[in-house]
């Protein structure tokens, strides 16, 4: 790891800790843990971890995107991608709200069962549907003004908080519908609680990784190295800082920051 830059080094970490979370989190979810060497000697839930694992940095890769290393000539690059990353994730959490919502009412409240598992797929799919093509374009005009790390810092933040709150709103649901189940996979605060953990490793790394990058930018905005905080106001053609020799074009000393 010698030769990697902080923002490759810090993308690593990410992807090794969210892959040891989606290896672990199924055997606390699925009760796992009175045999947990059991579970940890077989091969199938550590290949699912590792495709979770890989699925979650390509999503967080998509989600920074429009992140890039400020300079002097700065060409934008669009965040409906991102935002439609953001708005299927907010989407998802509103998902899991009505699956255990209709979990609750079915099992909890002793409700009729209205319809099948197949009517209930679509309903679920036509839910993401429409939530998702709502929340991207109104993500997309909250964020037009703002700087990319501090929006998308903000975005990524509000999802991770949305995806605790749910979790400790469902967790004394799901313990009482675990009581009343004899297959509990299929219930809908199970999944319900997948989704919202998935929603908060999604949201996590760039919640935490965002705004440390925005503070670590704000002098660079004011006209000032990133690097010593020299002012470059004078001098907005010269390759490098004159006083650290870094910090204002592309250059050797690149890789010194994320």
């Amino acid at each position: 790891m010698r030769g990697m830059s902080i923002r490759w080094r810090l993308m690593l970490l990410m992807w090794i800790a969210q892959t040891l979370v989606a290896w672990l989190l199924p055997m606390v979810l699925l009760g796992a843990w009175d045999e947990p060497l059991g579970y940890l000697s077989e091969r199938e839930p550590l290949l699912v971890a590792l495709a979770v694992g890989a699925g979650l940095a390509a999503l967080q890769a998509i989600f920074l995107f429009p992140v890039r290393k400020p300079g002097l000539k700065r060409t934008g690059r669009s965040v409906w991608l991102t935002m439609g990353a953001a708005g299927f994730a907010g989407a998802a959490l509103l998902t899991a709200m009505c699956a255990a919502g209709a979990e609750v009412y079915a099992t909890l409240l002793n409700g009729p069962e209205i319809v099948d598992w197949n009517t209930m797929f679509w309903i679920v799919l036509v839910i993401q549907g429409l939530a998702w093509a709502v929340a991207t374009p109104l993500l997309v005009a909250f964020t037009k003004h703002e700087r990319r790390e501090t929006m998308l810092g903000r975005v990524a933040s509000r999802l991770f908080t949305g995806s605790i709150v749910e979790v400790v709103a469902i967790v004394p649901l799901d313990v009482m519908v675990r009581r009343k189940h004899d297959c509990y996979c299929g219930a809908g605060t199970f999944w319900a609680l997948v989704i919202c953990c998935g929603v908060g490793a999604f949201a996590l790394g760039p919640a935490i990784y965002l705004p440390i990058l925005a503070k670590r930018r704000k002098r660079w905005y004011g006209g000032h190295c990133e690097i010593c905080g020299y002012d470059m106001r004078g001098t907005p053609n010269a390759d490098r800082c004159p006083e650290c020799g870094s910090g204002w074009k592309s250059g050797p000393a690149e890789g010194r920051t994320p």
